[in-house]
C-alpha cells in the first residue's frame, strides 16, 4: 500500500510540474507577452488578441498586426504601468503615412492596418534606429526606419491595436 501512494505521489508531483512549466512556456510564447516586451508596456496576460503575423518569411521580414478588447480597468494598468510613453492623440502624419498610406484620405482609411483612432493614445518605437545604436527620442519617427512597433489605445471602442513591421 506504500508503495502504491509513493507512486500515486510521484505521478502528481509530476504532473504538477509539467503543468506548471506548460504554463511558464506558454505565458512566455504568448502574443501578450511579446506586445509587452515590445512596447515596454505591462500588456494584461487575460487580453485575447486576434492576429496576423506573417514574419515567417525570409529573415523575419514581415508584420504583426493584433488588437485585443479592452476593460477600463486594462488601459489604467497599461498606461500606469509603461516604460514608456503613451502620447495623446492624434498620431503624427508620418506615423500614419506608415498605417494608413502615402496618401491619408478616407479611401484608404477603408484598407488601413487599422481603423483611424482619434480618441485615444499612442506610443512608437523605431527599432531600426534602437537596434543600429542610432540616437532617437522616445516616439520620434524618422523616414528611413524600416523597423517599427506601434501600439495604439482606441478610447471610443476600448480596444487596443499593436502593428510590428520589420523590413
Amino acid at each position: 500500500m506504500k508503495k502504491k501512494n509513493a507512486v500515486i505521489m510521484a505521478i502528481s508531483l509530476t504532473s504538477l510540474i509539467c503543468l506548471v512549466l506548460f504554463a511558464f512556456i506558454s505565458y512566455y510564447t504568448s502574443m501578450n507577452r511579446k506586445i509587452s516586451k515590445d512596447l515596454n508596456s505591462s500588456i494584461p496576460i487575460t487580453l485575447e488578441f486576434e492576429y496576423k503575423d506573417s514574419h515567417h518569411w525570409f529573415l523575419g521580414d514581415g508584420a504583426t498586426i493584433a488588437k485585443a478588447k479592452l476593460e477600463d480597468d486594462d488601459i489604467i494598468k497599461i498606461m500606469e504601468k509603461s516604460k514608456r510613453e503613451w502620447l495623446k492623440t492624434p498620431i503624427p502624419i508620418e506615423i500614419q503615412e506608415r498605417v494608413y498610406g502615402n496618401e491619408f484620405n478616407e479611401a484608404l482609411i477603408q484598407d488601413a492596418l487599422i481603423p483611424e483612432v482619434k480618441n485615444g493614445y499612442w506610443t512608437f518605437l523605431d527599432r531600426y534606429r534602437l537596434d543600429n545604436g542610432l540616437e532617437t527620442e522616445p516616439n520620434v519617427y524618422y523616414e528611413n526606419t524600416g523597423n517599427y512597433s506601434l501600439g495604439v489605445i482606441d478610447l471610443d471602442n476600448n480596444i487596443l491595436y499593436y502593428i510590428k513591421f520589420d523590413s
